[in-house]
């Protein structure tokens, strides 16, 4: 009679592990998508160009060519 309660406990306990994870897939999977949609939404939001501050602390516009030296500053 032992051999029956081992062989019922067992296949219960693997029924409840399949379900388990079933179940943690079927609600972390959906998560996880509207977390790296939130993010790509947030990304592609920010606009990529480059911010360049100036000596005195405030934003100016970049220059279009890397080859331009800057104007010296006349102390």
């Amino acid at each position: 009679m032992m051999w029956l309660f081992t062989q019922v406990f067992l296949l219960c306990l693997v029924s409840f592990l399949a379900g388990s994870a079933l179940t943690a897939v079927a609600l972390l999977v959906p998560v996880r998508r509207a977390r790296s949609a939130a993010q790509e939404r947030e990304e592609s939001s920010v606009p990529k160009v480059p911010v360049v501050v100036g000596p005195d602390g405030v934003e100016v516009e970049p220059t279009k060519s890397a080859d331009t030296k800057p104007e010296p500053v006349e102390a």
